[in-house]
């Protein structure tokens, strides 16, 4: 029986007419922490539109003091670049108000890079109108951090971390948290927590977060190698997609000139998940949030 599962690191684009998928007018968004190596660098939005008619597009942080109020228009066909300052990443485990309002008057997609000098990746927006209530949590093995961020003032929000045979630690408020605990956050419209543990071996992955309003959800490594014990590190960070959008079907392409090979992670949304792969034969998944 075919269940719903998620590829990570691959952006999810539901492009048939009348599903959720990465195009919208406005946007809520938040950036993670990445390792500083030097002066810190400014953080970039990118913006394009396929609207024939020139698209008007504001970012701010609206609950952010000081205030940030940057504007361009797109055109069909080209791409606007923004720039932010560094100090709107999420830090540490802390509740903040740096959420990220982006609004255009023409449907735009939007593509967020997070960059240090020797630690850099990107991920792609989800519109506020393709937000849910339900995700799961991947990330990789060393540094793992998630952020959350509010769409809507009073949205509760449980993070149920997974099981204690994670080395998860967690201190936020003054509380330690460990794996199998739930975290309770009541938050308000472009708020953002910012969760992280600094220690090899540790992973994120599996803790489910639901909310009773959308928000929307990243999650990542500050810095890691990928494989766990490759030479090279970058950040890591995907913007999370609700887990009602997830499929069953999905085409991977293998990274070109890639010598190390490319590493899947697979996640199941329900028990008992049968994952058939061409070429390779089929693997199964006994529980829901488990990553294989």
């Amino acid at each position: 029986m075919k269940v719903p599962l998620v590829i990570f690191l691959l952006p999810l684009a539901l492009m048939c007419f009348g599903a959720r998928n990465n195009i919208g007018m406005e946007f809520i968004i938040g950036f993670l922490d990445n390792e500083e190596t030097g002066a810190s660098l400014d953080l970039e939005i990118f913006v394009t539109t396929i609207s024939n008619s020139p698209a008007n597009v504001t970012v701010t942080a609206p609950a952010y003091i000081p205030t940030l109020n940057l504007e361009t228009v797109v055109t069909r066909g080209t791409v606007s670049k923004l720039t932010l300052p560094s100090v709107l990443r999420g830090a540490g485990s802390a509740s903040e108000m740096k959420g990220i309002l982006i609004e255009s008057t023409e449907e735009i997609t939007v593509y967020g890079v997070n960059k240090e000098t020797y630690s850099t990746d990107a991920f792609v927006a989800v519109p506020t109108e393709a937000l849910g209530t339900s995700y799961y949590i991947l990330t990789y093995r060393t540094n793992p951090e998630m952020m959350f961020v509010g769409t809507e003032d009073s949205t509760d929000i449980h993070i149920i971390l997974p099981s204690p045979s994670q080395p998860i630690s967690i201190v936020f408020g003054g509380v330690t948290y460990i794996g199998g605990d739930v975290l309770k956050l009541r938050i308000g419209r472009f708020e953002t927590v910012h969760l992280y543990q600094e220690q090899t071996n540790v992973d994120f992955t599996g803790t489910l977060i639901q909310a009773n309003k959308p928000i929307a959800v990243f999650s990542g490594n500050r810095k890691i190698p990928v494989p766990i014990l490759g030479g090279s590190a970058d950040h890591v960070v995907e913007q999370m997609t609700p887990i009602n959008t997830w499929g069953k079907e999905f085409v991977f392409i293998s990274t070109p000139d890639r010598t190390t090979g490319d590493l899947v992670r697979i996640m199941a949304a329900e028990a008992s998940t049968t994952v058939a792969i061409s070429g390779v034969g089929s693997i199964n998944i006994a529980n829901a949030g488990n990553c294989h």
